[in-house]
């Protein structure tokens, strides 16, 4: 968590915090303190999305990767570098670690549709 967000989530806490005690000694709610509500929440929903946004980039960088990875042991069997079974099988690794990343990836976007306010 980056010192910005740190800050920003204890800035919150002592929001509600306030906010609870104020209900509790029988405060009312007012038109504003919905409106502040509602705001927060979209912000939150914001950051929720952008989050999602960036670990699915992560994942089809970390996807790409081992799709290099892959062709570089294929290329490697394919020269007769080394043992060709060794070098197909994990061939094989990466492209299924591959698809692992790219269903993650999707996950992510499917979340960060759902978090978008």
């Amino acid at each position: 968590m980056s010192d910005e967000a740190r800050e920003r989530a204890a800035a919150r806490a002592a929001e509600l915090q306030e906010r609870h005690a104020a209900l509790e000694q029988g405060g009312p709610v007012t038109e504003a303190d919905a409106q502040r509500a509602a705001q927060r929440a979209d912000e939150a929903h914001e950051r929720a999305a952008t989050a999602h946004t960036r670990a699915a980039e992560r994942h089809e960088a970390a996807a790409q990767a081992h799709e290099e990875a892959a062709r570089v042991h294929d290329d490697a069997a394919a020269t007769g570098i080394g043992d060709a079974a060794q070098h197909r099988a994990a061939a094989e690794q990466h492209r299924e670690r591959a698809t692992s990343d790219r269903l993650a990836a999707r996950a992510d976007r499917n979340a960060a549709d759902n978090d978008a306010p």
